[in-house]
C-alpha cells in the first residue's frame, strides 16, 4: 500500500495551461502540501495561505457550488 505526503510540490504549467486557469503570469506553480494514501486511492492536495487579512480559498472553489470557478480548477475525485 503506497501513502505518502510530499511538501513544496513545483507543478510545470504550459503557456497554454497558464492561459485556461487565468494565470498568465504566473511564473511557477507550487503545491503546498501533497497527500496520497493508496489504500482508498485517495490524492488530497493542500494550500496554505500565510497572509492574515487573506480569506484564503473558499470551500465552493473545489466542490463545484460555484460554476465561476469549475474551469480554474482541475481536481477530481
Amino acid at each position: 500500500m503506497l501513502t505518502g505526503v510530499l511538501t513544496s510540490v513545483k507543478v510545470d504549467l504550459t503557456k497554454e495551461e497558464k492561459v485556461r486557469i487565468g494565470r498568465r503570469s504566473s511564473p511557477h506553480w507550487q503545491l503546498d502540501i501533497v497527500d496520497y494514501s493508496g489504500h482508498d486511492n485517495t490524492l488530497r492536495v493542500f494550500e496554505c495561505k500565510r497572509c492574515l487579512d487573506s480569506r484564503g480559498v473558499a470551500l465552493r472553489v473545489f466542490d463545484g457550488s460555484d460554476a465561476k470557478f469549475a474551469e480554474r480548477f482541475n481536481l477530481q475525485r
